[in-house]
């Protein structure tokens, strides 16, 4: 069923792509890169609805709004950005850590 909803959803923003954005300024994106970011997208989604039937729907959405420390973490470990300015910063990777832990913690001490 959510394979259905997501290709409806593909299939609806390529023809809205398709008239909206000029040819000279699409980017041919590797088959290969996408079809791995697509399934890593659907099977997280699948993922998604069985851990909510597992666990409480608040335990879920706390984990996922700690998402921020996996996305800090591929950026400092497989960025390839050379510029310094553009770089993560330990001053953003702090900042990612106390969001987090300030979620756990609401999330444990909240009545």
């Amino acid at each position: 069923m959510i394979a259905i909803e997501r290709g409806i959803v593909w299939l609806l923003a390529e023809i809205y792509n398709h008239f909206t954005i000029p040819k000279s300024e699409t980017v041919k994106l590797p088959s290969k890169n996408v079809a791995i970011c697509g399934f890593i997208i659907f099977f997280s989604s699948v993922t998604n609805t069985e851990a909510i039937y597992t666990v409480s729907f608040p335990l879920t959405i706390m984990v996922k709004s700690c998402n921020i420390l996996s996305v800090i973490l591929v950026g400092v470990l497989c960025s390839r950005v050379t510029d310094k300015q553009l770089k993560l910063g330990p001053k953003k990777i702090l900042v990612a850590i106390f969001v987090s832990v300030g979620i756990v913690l609401f999330r444990f001490f909240d009545p």
